[in-house]
């Protein structure tokens, strides 16, 4: 293994997000509002992108083809299992929640509510949480609609929005992660077997968000303890990613994966009512017991898959 390589990668894409962060968080700029999306959006997140570039053609002088960046070979088989397994995040934690809040009664994982009504409230506390100034009656409005707000038609369009997403805006900010983390970076460790090397990657790419994640990102109200929890988050991920990557044999699959994930998250928050913020919804306890199931099935299905990872 290279190590100088991996430490070069890392050193350039984490002082490129990292010093974006510093600027953020030095300049004054409150996080969240738009000039602080704005550099998040275009120094931020592309900083693993720019550094494997860098690194592999520049320094190395070694071809992008060999980290993923190629247009041929694709299977879009497993680019539209990839959807499906994306689509299966979402509901695997809801039904978490189902299972846990409605039926087993742990009041921090919250409880679901699919009624009409339920919808209608919550929309109106998504909504009104984020335009606390906004003039209009929500409730009133929503119930002028000459259709019911149904659960599923709710979810396959959010779903159905989240694919095309996925597809155009999201997809070339989601590549300028996933070609460091499942490009550059997962090339150069896959020798260490697909446990290790899976841990490793999640690790340093959940470190990576750590700046933003101490100034409100995904866990405002534990903005230290998010830290760990994203951790933890990433490297639960890291193994589907990693299968998706080989599986499709394109960077693509991953982009597409967390493009998915990204559009759909806050799926979760149109049926969720109480619960703990660190337990309940994709990013919280919920999410990762639907991740950590989904990894240890690959593991226990495909076992030619992971015994075969480091020759891959």
């Amino acid at each position: 293994m290279n190590w100088k390589k991996i430490s070069l990668f890392l050193g350039i894409a984490y002082a490129i997000s990292w010093l974006t962060a510093g600027v953020i968080y030095f300049g004054g700029i409150e996080y969240g509002n738009g000039f602080s999306l704005f550099l998040v959006a275009c120094f931020y997140m592309p900083a693993p992108a720019l550094s494997a570039l860098i690194v592999q053609k520049y320094i190395y002088q070694e071809p992008l083809s060999d980290i993923g960046w190629k247009r041929s070979g694709i299977n879009w088989r497993w680019i539209i299992a990839t959807l499906f397994l994306s689509m299966f995040f979402v509901l695997g934690t809801l039904g978490v929640v189902w299972v846990g809040g409605n039926i087993l009664g742990i009041s921090s994982l919250g409880t679901l509510d699919f009624t009409e009504d339920g919808i209608i409230q919550k929309l109106v506390e998504i909504v009104s949480a984020g335009n606390p100034d906004l003039p209009v009656d929500i409730e009133a409005e929503l119930e002028k609609l000459p259709f019911a707000i149904d659960a599923v038609p709710l979810i396959l369009i959010s779903f159905l929005g989240a694919i095309f997403a996925a597809f155009t805006v999201n997809l070339p900010f989601m590549f300028g992660e996933e070609f460091g983390w499942r490009g550059l970076l997962m090339k150069e460790t896959h020798q260490l077997g697909f446990l290790k090397s899976n841990l490793l990657i999640g690790t340093v790419w959940g470190l990576w968000h750590a700046p933003i994640i101490l100034m409100g990102h995904n866990y405002p109200e534990y903005p230290v303890i998010g830290v760990g929890m994203m951790v933890i988050f990433c490297v639960a991920l890291a193994f589907p990613f990693a299968y998706i990557r080989i599986k499709t044999n394109s960077i693509l699959g991953p982009c597409l994966m967390h493009g998915m994930i990204n559009g759909t998250a806050a799926m979760t928050l149109y049926f969720t009512w109480g619960g703990h913020s660190l337990a309940t919804g994709l990013t919280g306890v919920a999410g990762l017991i639907t991740i950590s199931f989904v990894a240890l099935v690959i593991a226990l299905s495909d076992k030619a898959f992971v015994k075969d990872y480091p020759k891959l």
